[in-house]
């Protein structure tokens, strides 16, 4: 019983690994920073602060 669940263990990790390997070779890059779920709130802020050298807001930057 125990070697079958190694191999079912085995056989899910490599699965995960497939299909989020997969999914990264397809998704659009720099995606996951701007439409994350709350990415969006942490990702323009250090992009201004890159860009500036402080908290901008990136449309206006005066």
């Amino acid at each position: 019983m125990k070697n079958y669940n190694n191999k079912a263990l085995w056989l899910v990790f490599f699965a995960y690994l497939f299909v989020n390997a997969v999914l990264i070779m397809y998704a659009e890059p720099g995606v996951h920073l701007s439409k994350g779920a709350d990415a969006d709130s942490w990702y323009r802020p250090a992009i201004s602060i890159l860009k500036h050298g402080s908290f901008v807001m990136l449309n206006s930057p005066e």
